[in-house]
């Protein structure tokens, strides 16, 4: 795949948000970025990049990259190689750079990485619009073990190096993901423009258009007709047991 995919172009009125997970300089660690398009209950990938390059180049693409899509909330994971991307957005006054809680530019992903990925796995579920090929086999092969890399030299010396592991480049766009997460819970949610258009059918449904009062007066309606269907059954049941009465017959 190329290291940079875009499905969708910007919309003018959406909102969008950018996660990233940067690379060390002499790692064969992997930069990546996803851009999401974040509407209320539907977040959805439009554009997908992962490359082994340096951080400078990712840093002004992921500028590049905001600045196209209406500036973009950009969420940096700040652990370690993160400062430099953060610091390089700064230098050129990106204009909407996630800012943590704790005063600081970049979101820390050591600090809870449990609840970091449980808040991932919820949005999969409720949230996110994946069409990505390379992501969703990032997805399905995770094994959260993201921040250990097996090398040459740690298979033949760490043999207790725990089996299965990959190289950290192989879940590069699941840590981007985990940012985006982060972001998307923290910009307006509006509703998406093809839900508002759609027009609600009232004579099929009319139940949902009804006052308090209303619905209440149907209520009272239903069981008083309720009520006169079951004493009508009841008196039909009743005649059909009469009639079915034979007749006495009287000796002559």
């Amino acid at each position: 795949d190329p290291p940079y995919i875009e499905y969708k172009q910007p919309r003018a009125d959406a909102i969008y948000v950018i996660g990233a997970d940067p690379t060390g300089q002499k790692s064969n660690d992997n930069a990546a970025f996803v851009v999401i398009e974040c509407w209320k209950g539907h977040w959805e990938l439009v554009a997908r990049y992962s490359a082994h390059v340096d951080n400078l180049e990712f840093a002004d693409f992921l500028y590049d990259t905001g600045i196209k899509y209406n500036n973009a909330l950009v969420v940096i994971e700040r652990m370690g190689v993160g400062e430099f991307p953060i610091g390089h957005l700064r230098h050129r006054d990106y204009p909407n750079l996630y800012k943590h809680k704790d005063g600081h530019y970049g979101f820390p992903f050591s600090s809870n990485k449990v609840a970091i990925i449980g808040d991932m796995v919820d949005d999969l579920l409720e949230n996110f619009y994946i069409y990505d090929k390379q992501l969703i086999m990032q997805l399905k092969s995770y094994q959260n073990d993201k921040h250990r890399q097996r090398t040459f030299r740690s298979e033949l010396v760490a043999l207790n190096v725990q089996k299965g592991s990959r190289d950290k480049h192989h879940w590069d766009s699941v840590s981007a993901l985990m940012m985006a997460s982060q972001g998307c819970r923290k910009v307006p949610q509006k509703t998406a423009p093809w839900i508002q258009d759609i027009k609600p059918n009232k004579a099929q449904f009319p139940q949902y258009f009804m006052t308090v009062e209303q619905s209440r007066e149907r209520m009272l309606q239903n069981k008083k007709s309720a009520k006169i269907r079951a004493a009508m059954e009841e008196k039909q049941s009743r005649s059909g047991r009469i009639a079915r009465v034979p007749k006495l017959r009287m000796r002559k």
